[in-house]
């Protein structure tokens, strides 16, 4: 540890010298753009060497270095080259608050390495887990005995209330260790020729963190507004519920909503998989009562308020974290919030009177996300429908008092318009990249190009003048979204909401006329149980375990496009470079990309972007939907 001025300048001369320093902060908290601020600075500067620089302990007679000498330690950062950590974004922010400038620097991310040689979703890959893994159950020993000590004490939720001595050394072995796993992992990448991947990803931390850092402005005032509206709608909905059930329970108690139904002779229709009754939305919705939907309602309400609204009204710009580890595949994750699973439709707040259409509309829409997750249809109970069909799907207005949109909160800055680009079918055109079908390949080149419909016609022997073609469609996208998802034929069956043996005629039919598709995913299976892994367009590698081949399909696919996307965006901020006060990307969902344009440069924006999006080294025909979406994110 560090605490001396002599000691402070020789180290400094040491870290100034180091070509590729390992840095890792501790902190008062886990929100920088919220007040938290950094409190100590560990940094390894070769596999034997780590140091740890006290600044802001609260430890009563803590013996920290004066915050000019943090000054320094930061203006040494800046000449760096390379600077690595692990889930270094977080790092790097807060080093930013305290004026480092990391854009003409490498920003290393471990757990990124990590992830591209994990082959399970839900492996930790955290850097006590991935030690313990590596090297040893008891590796990570360190770490846990830090967290005894700082649980037994209260000091869990603040570092900066324990004594220097017991931080400091926890931080050095976190350098020590991040460092050892970054150049063990960092080789075995080389072997497994995923270095280019890990390049890519390299640059991609750089074009994330400068959007995080720059945030996107929310609307407070709207937000207020909406959080009071769900809560009186809650409220009214929690009165209604207490006098259906004929009295008072724990709402989101999932026991006392069983010993309620119990009490009125309801048996749960669903099971954990324990063995257990699982009163959750899939349950709900198959009892014969519309007290079922009433608390679904509830229940949304409340996430939305908690998940999205709450928390979103603390500051007028969010600064989202995204994970380019969370996913296998190399799919974008975020959080705080997570931006993937903020709803598009709006959410009702008032009784409604909904058309008989719209109520079907919705049904379907809550019936496939149960068909989605398990794999077979339900029937939603003629009493429950209403309330199944509060989220309406419909173009956002303002004068729209009686719905709500998480979406509305996000607005542009002023003089500036939000610009969506979005790819349009991307999965399904990569699909139809690898399965290189010459006539299909050909109609993909076409503006407008929809591949449900195409497939409808070639599969079923139908145009869009048959009575059921929309019927033909849907068939022709469940069976599409099967393959790329690699569901199989039981799961498939219960999405297409039909028996085992029309849906096994009607896959074979389009595989028979959708030439190329079975044969590509018959090549990925044996190639995965043949040499255990496959690699995707750009080189990522993925594995699974044995008996679990189809799920390299949707890696494949997934994984290609995610990697396709973030190179696109990488070169993107490279020409932006300088003009990024003009045009600057700030969220990335799914495959589309959300960009503030000045609003005297919006069609040279929308224009060349548009463009050069549309353009790929891989030679598939893409579309890019560019829209202005203004005042507000949910206008789209």
């Amino acid at each position: 540890m560090i605490v001396t001025e002599k000691n402070f300048e020789e180290v400094l001369s040491i870290v100034a010298d180091c070509p590729a320093a390992v840095v890792d902060v501790e902190t008062d908290g886990l929100d920088p753009y919220n007040g938290n601020r950094l409190f100590g600075v560990g940094i390894s500067t070769d596999p034997k060497t780590e140091f740890y620089f006290p600044f802001r302990h609260l430890f009563p007679g803590s013996e920290n270095l004066p915050e000019s000498y943090l000054t320094k330690l930061i203006d040494v950062l800046n000449q760096a080259k390379r600077l690595a950590g692990d889930n270094f974004k977080f790092d790097v922010h807060m080093l930013m608050l305290e004026g480092l400038i990391p854009w003409d620097m490498d920003i290393l991310d471990v757990m990124v390495l990590v992830r591209l040689l994990e082959s399970e979703q839900f492996t930790p890959i955290g850097l006590t887990p991935t030690i313990d893994r590596d090297y040893g159950p008891t590796s990570g020993d360190y770490d846990r005995n830090t967290t005894i000590e700082l649980q037994k004490n209260k000091w869990k939720k603040n570092y900066a209330l324990a004594p220097i001595d017991l931080i400091g050394p926890y931080c050095e072995e976190d350098t020590f260790w991040t460092r050892k796993v970054w150049t063990d992992k960092e080789e075995k990448v080389i072997k497994t020729k995923q270095d280019g991947v890990w390049a890519t990803q390299i640059d991609f931390t750089k074009v994330l963190l400068r959007m995080e850092h720059k945030g996107i402005s929310v609307d407070l005032p709207y937000g207020e507004w909406a959080n009071q509206k769900i809560i009186e709608r809650r409220d009214a909905l929690e009165e209604q519920i207490y006098k259906e059930a004929g009295k008072k329970f724990l709402i989101s108690s999932p026991k006392q909503i069983g010993e309620m139904f119990a009490e009125k002779g309801i048996v749960c229709p669903e099971k954990t998989d324990k063995g257990n009754d699982s009163w959750d939305v899939i349950s709900l919705a198959q009892i014969n009562v519309a007290l079922g939907g009433r608390i679904s309602e509830y229940r949304t309400l409340e996430k939305m308020r908690n998940t999205y609204l709450e928390p979103l009204l603390i500051n007028p710009t969010l600064h989202t974290f995204y994970k380019n580890y969370g996913t296998i595949t190399g799919r974008l994750s975020s959080a705080n919030p997570n931006l993937q699973n903020i709803p598009r439709g709006l959410i009702a707040v008032d009784d409604v009177a909904l058309t008989e259409e719209e109520i079907e509309e919705s049904i379907k829409r809550v019936q496939g996300g149960f068909q989605a997750s398990k794999g077979r249809a339900i029937v939603i109970p003629e009493k429950a429908r209403i309330a199944w069909a509060r989220d309406k799907e419909t173009k956002f207005t303002d004068d729209a008092m009686d719905f709500i949109s998480i979406r509305r909160l996000f607005v542009p800055r002023p003089g500036y318009k939000f610009v969506s680009f979005d790819y349009s079918q991307m999965e399904v055109r990569v699909f139809l990249s690898y399965i290189r079908n010459p006539a299909i390949f050909e109609m993909m080149t076409k503006s407008g190009f929809d591949f449900h419909t195409e497939a409808a016609k070639i599969a079923f022997n139908v145009d869009e003048k048959h009575p059921q073609f929309e019927y033909f469609r849907q068939l022709a996208k469940g069976i599409t979204f099967g393959l790329i998802f690699g569901i199989g034929l039981g799961r498939l069956s219960g999405t297409l909401n039909m028996s085992l043996e029309e849906t096994k005629e009607h896959r074979r039919t389009y595989f028979a006329m959708i030439q190329g598709s079975e044969e590509f995913i018959t090549e990925v299976r044996k190639r995965g149980r043949k040499n255990k892994f496959v690699t995707n367009k750009f080189g990522r590698r993925y594995s699974t375990a044995v008996g679990e081949e189809y799920k390299l399909v949707n890696y494949l696919i997934q994984g290609s496009s995610a990697d396709l996307l973030t190179l696109k965006m990488i070169e993107l901020d490279k020409k932006l470079e300088g003009r990024r006060d003009e045009c600057a990307m700030l969220l990335q969902i799914h495959d589309e990309i959300l960009c503030e344009i000045r609003e005297d440069k919006l069609d040279y924006y929308m224009k060349n972007i548009r463009h050069f999006l549309e353009q790929n080294d891989l030679g598939i025909p893409m579309e890019v939907d560019a829209d202005i979406v203004h005042p507000s994110w949910a206008h789209k």
